[in-house]
């Protein structure tokens, strides 16, 4: 029986791809490593950086800072081509040269680009990158063709919205995430699920985000409180009567009983001062996501349905939030998780565009 697979891989699979042959070089010796990643990084300046320096598997691997191209690729249509813009960046390795045997093969040492491609969509908020959602390129475009008397006339449009401005990162920027890589710190699940929450506004899903955002201050509030009570000798009984009390009260009042400072009177800088608030009301509208399929806000005395342009105060409320909670932490002597505003170049998000900005 003939095997319809036969000359396939199975899924997931890809096959060995042979690059250029042999060539001389004025490199010394090394061994170099590329990886292309989808997304262009947004980088500072074009200068040279310090490598990231790291050890894995007992040797040294030196990850040089990333390059970003743009090319196009042609898309056929039925009368007219028309060019997809695509962005990626190439991340680099290099080692000391061992003998062929020694020498890991290429998806030996990708575990270090990956982690270090994670930090920079969680932590420098460039979200985007490795998902096939780079910030710059068309997000929509089609071409008209019109025919009349045997003449074609073509007409293209596109357009693109990121729908967030995020600052460039810089080397000292560059040299933290190197120092988290290496350290093995990573963010916490609240932090990686308000960034997955700015794909799905990226994405154009606001109920969606919503969501997302909704559990993502849920879930650091309630990882904030655990250890505040940790840290105290409470019964069972009073533990699960905190814990038991409505979201609000668990931030606005609990934290507060059990020693953070509190939320509506810290002020974070950069962020919205009624923050602690927006965040309750940000639970109260993921609750009517979960339970009732909508996302009804208040509008001049008015209830609507929620808009892109209602997101930017409850993302950033959001990110206080974590502000707030990391500093508490370190206020408490409680070990925390890495957070954005931790950047040596400040919080990365300085805007978001809205159709009415």
């Amino acid at each position: 029986m003939d095997n319809p697979n036969e000359g396939y891989l199975p899924l997931g699979m890809l096959p060995v791809r042979t690059v250029d042959n042999p060539k001389i070089t004025t490199l010394s010796d090394r061994t170099i490593y590329e990886f292309p990643i989808i997304g262009a990084v947004a980088l500072a300046d074009p200068r040279s950086w310090t490598p990231i320096k790291l050890q894995r598997a007992g040797q040294v691997l030196r990850i040089l800072k990333p390059i970003c191209f743009a090319t196009q690729v042609q898309a056929k249509g039925e009368i007219s081509d028309q060019f997809l813009d695509v962005r990626y960046s190439v991340f680099r390795i290099e080692m000391d040269l061992y003998p062929e045997l020694a020498t890991p093969q290429p998806l030996e040492v990708y575990q270090a680009i990956h982690e270090l491609v994670y930090l920079f969509r969680t932590i420098a908020r460039q979200y985007w990158i490795g998902f096939a959602m780079a910030n710059e390129g068309s997000l929509v475009q089609g071409l008209r063709s019109r025919i009349e008397s045997g003449i074609a006339v073509f007409s293209g449009q596109g357009s693109f919205i990121t729908p967030f401005i995020v600052y460039p990162i810089d080397e000292p920027s560059w040299q933290f995430l190197g120092a988290l890589l290496a350290s093995g710190t990573f963010p916490s699940t609240a932090e990686v699920m308000l960034c997955d929450a700015l794909l799905e506004v990226r994405r154009g899903d606001i109920l969606q985000a919503i969501l997302l955002l909704g559990v993502a201050c849920e879930v650091a509030v309630m990882a904030f409180l655990e250890d505040l009570i940790s840290q105290k000798n409470l019964s069972k009984t009073k533990q699960d009567e905190i814990l038991s009390k409505s979201f609000s009260k668990k931030l606005l009042e609990e934290t507060v009983n059990l020693g953070a400072n509190s939320p509506a009177a810290s002020v974070i800088p950069r962020f919205p001062a009624d923050w602690a608030l927006t965040v309750c009301e940000l639970y109260r509208l993921r609750n009517q996501t979960v339970h009732g399929g909508r996302c009804m806000v208040e509008d001049n005395g008015m209830k609507r349905p929620i808009e892109l342009r209602d997101i930017p105060k409850y993302i950033f409320s959001a990110e206080a939030l974590l502000a707030w909670i990391t500093r508490q932490r370190n206020r408490l002597g409680i070990p925390g998780a890495v957070t954005a505003t931790m950047l040596p170049m400040g919080y990365p998000i300085s805007g978001i565009i809205t159709p009415n900005s």
